[in-house]
């Protein structure tokens, strides 16, 4: 299900950092174009983990990850 857009020009950003190199941001903005008639809505997101635990073979962190999305 999504969200429909609003009637007014609205937006916003939310983050959040945790542990391990842990960050999410989240942004999204929403507005009207034609009146009631025709609207618009846009989100995108950030995240990036460093990860844990480290390889003791390489020395690499294991379960990093980096995702982005709209």
């Amino acid at each position: 299900m999504t969200k429909d857009p609003s009637d007014t020009l609205t937006g916003t950003i939310t983050g959040r950092a945790a542990e391990y190199s842990e960050a999410d941001i989240l942004g999204s903005i929403s507005g009207p174009i034609f009146g009631d008639k025709l609207g618009f809505r846009a989100g995108a997101r950030y995240y990036t983990y460093g990860g844990q635990y480290t390889n003791q073979l390489t020395g690499r962190k294991v379960g990093q990850e980096e995702t982005k999305s709209a």
